[in-house]
């Protein structure tokens, strides 16, 4: 196999566009985490740096939905379009709960702001898992990329033994680190 074209044919600029706005997204959503785990002098840095990368995640996230209005096909699906308005509203809403001291419903709302954002992609692309950019029937689909009955029997078992242990291990290593953090607790 032989690629055709230079280093920037690589990395087209709607993908940095993605992968630019998904990290922000997630910088904004663990930064408001950060902002449930602390207090005093260390939640007043969290929240002038979250509140920062609010306004540009909200700026950024703009761009990549015009931006993918223009480059894709996302938006000709209506689930898509209106989960993508949620992500907005959520987006929206965890800047303003953010501003007004409310760190909770801000974290609250940046993970809907997630979950629609994800919800709005894959309702766009459905039943395609990924799109060729060569021919569209070249696509991988939910269809063809499927395994078989005796692997999917395999991995229901698998997932049933192992998910309720994953989450457990997650109960418990929330309980252990529910309290907040203090500028005493840094000391070692």
């Amino acid at each position: 196999m032989q690629f055709a074209g230079n280093f920037f044919d690589l990395i087209p600029p709607y993908a940095l566009l993605a992968g630019v706005s998904t990290f922000l997204l997630f910088t904004l959503h663990g930064a408001l985490y950060l902002s449930l785990k602390t207090e005093g002098e260390m939640l007043n840095k969290v929240q002038n740096a979250a509140k920062k990368i609010g306004v540009v995640t909200v700026l950024v996230v703009v761009v990549f939905a015009v931006m993918t209005f223009f480059e894709t096909d996302l938006f000709a699906s209506m689930v898509a379009t209106i989960a993508l308005l949620l992500c907005a509203v959520a987006l929206i809403l965890a800047n303003v709960m953010l501003r007004s001291g409310k760190s909770g419903k801000a974290f609250v709302s940046s993970a809907l702001t997630i979950v629609f954002l994800t919800a709005s992609i894959f309702a766009g692309l459905f039943p395609r898992v990924m799109v060729s950019s060569l021919r569209p029937d070249w696509s991988l689909t939910i269809y063809n990329a499927s395994s078989s009955p005796y692997t999917l029997k395999i991995m229901t078992i698998v997932a049933l033994t192992l998910v309720p242990i994953v989450l457990a291990y997650q109960a418990w290593s929330y309980w252990v680190f529910r309290k907040r953090v203090t500028e005493k607790d840094l000391r070692y």
